[in-house]
C-alpha cells in the first residue's frame, strides 16, 4: 500500500518528558561552559596528572534520538514512495518533522537546550535536503513545524499547574493543542492545496510565541 505522508514528532527530554534515557544523567549541559569536561587521569613524565576529557555521551544520545531517527525514518519513508510512483516518477507524498521547542534560525539560541539541540539541529539540516532531493518527485518536505507549547500533556507532572501560566506568554493567549497541528500537517500534505508547495521550510505554529523570546 502507499505510504503518502510520515509525522515524526520530536519531543522527548531527559527528566523532563521521559526517563528511558539509557543511564543518560538528567542534567543542564552547555556547549563552551566546561559542563561537558570531565576530569581524566593521564600519564606524564613517569607521574600521573588530572587532564581534561570532553563526554559527549549525552549529546549523541540526542543525536540518535532526533537526527539519526529522523533519516531513518525519512530515508524509508522514500523508498516506500518511489516504489508507489506514477510512470513519470511522481509521487504525492509529505514527510513532516514536528518539535517542541526546537532548534532552528528563527529561534534564539538557549543554552540550556544545548544537548537536545544538537539532534534536532542535524533534523532541520537534514530536512532542507530531503526537501530538495525529494522535490523532483512531488514530494514536500513538510515544513518543519515547532510548536513551542503544547496541550495533551496535563498528565505529565511537569506540566501540572502551568498551562495558565504558559498560555499568559502567548500573544494570542492561547495554547497550541494537537488538533492544531493536526490541521497543519493536513495543509502540508493535501494533495491539491498550497500546502504542497511549502517544503524545506520551518512552519512556526504556536501562535506568536517565538516573536517574544
Amino acid at each position: 500500500w502507499a505510504l503518502a505522508t510520515v509525522v515524526h514528532n520530536a519531543g522527548q527530554y531527559v527528566g523532563i518528558t521521559a526517563d528511558n534515557s539509557e543511564g543518560i544523567e538528567a542534567r543542564q549541559l552547555q556547549f563552551g561552559d566546561g559542563s561537558l569536561l570531565e576530569s581524566k587521569e593521564e600519564e606524564e613524565g613517569g607521574g600521573r596528572r588530572v587532564g581534561k576529557k570532553v563526554n559527549l555521551d549525552t549529546m549523541r544520545y540526542y543525536q540518535r534520538l532526533y537526527g539519526d531517527a529522523w533519516v531513518d525514518i525519512c530515508e524509508r519513508s522514500l523508498d516506500r514512495m518511489r516504489q508507489s510512483a506514477d510512470e513519470n516518477g511522481r509521487f504525492r507524498g509529505c514527510l513532516v518533522g514536528i518539535s517542541s521547542p526546537g532548534c532552528n534560525l528563527l529561534m534564539r539560541p538557549g543554552g540550556d537546550y544545548s544537548m537536545p539541540g544538537s539532534g534536532k539541529s542535524l533534523m532541520e539540516y537534514s530536512m532542507r535536503i530531503f526537501a530538495l532531493n525529494a522535490a523532483s518527485m512531488g514530494v514536500n518536505d513538510g515544513g518543519w513545524e515547532r510548536l513551542m507549547e503544547r496541550r495533551g500533556q496535563e498528565g505529565a507532572s511537569w506540566f501540572s499547574g502551568m498551562e495558565d501560566d504558559m498560555a499568559k506568554r502567548v500573544p494570542m493567549k492561547e495554547l497550541v493543542n494537537p488538533k492544531d497541528i493536526g490541521d497543519a500537517v493536513e495543509f502540508l500534505s493535501s494533495p491539491a492545496g498550497g500546502g504542497r508547495f511549502v517544503t524545506g521550510q520551518a512552519l512556526i505554529v504556536d501562535g506568536g510565541l517565538t516573536m517574544r523570546r
